[in-house]
């Protein structure tokens, strides 16, 4: 039987994720070599190419560096770096209002919400 921390999580985890910190920590250097992030056109639902009408794209492509993401362990991270971006340098995305208001015209109207990412 494990023991427990404050917030719940076993040693297990808790070393688990210490593991996957160290892995980003030691590739971080090769990413600061890999291309920017792509610029995506802000865009909503599966006619703007997303998997489901509640999903637009984010503002900005990427997030925080690979020392730094959420828990150690990210799986957008992953994503774009095994296509060798770098994920830990942020760009803006691509607003173009006609297409973006174009992209919401086209959701189902019981749509009521959307999400970002």
């Amino acid at each position: 039987m494990s023991k427990f921390d404050v917030d719940g999580f076993s040693e297990l985890k808790i070393a688990r994720l210490n593991l996957e910190r160290l892995y980003f920590k030691k590739i971080s250097s090769k990413i600061r070599q890999f291309e920017e992030m792509p610029r995506l056109k802000i865009l909503c639902g599966i006619n703007g190419g997303l998997p489901f009408n509640c999903l637009m794209t984010d503002i900005y492509s990427g997030c925080k560096s690979i020392g730094k993401i959420c828990y150690g362990n990210c799986s957008a991270a992953e994503y774009w770096i095994e296509k060798k971006h770098n994920f830990g340098r942020p760009v803006l995305n691509i607003y173009e209002e006609k297409l973006f208001i174009d992209s919401v015209l086209k959701l189902p109207k019981s749509q009521r919400w959307l999400r970002q990412g």
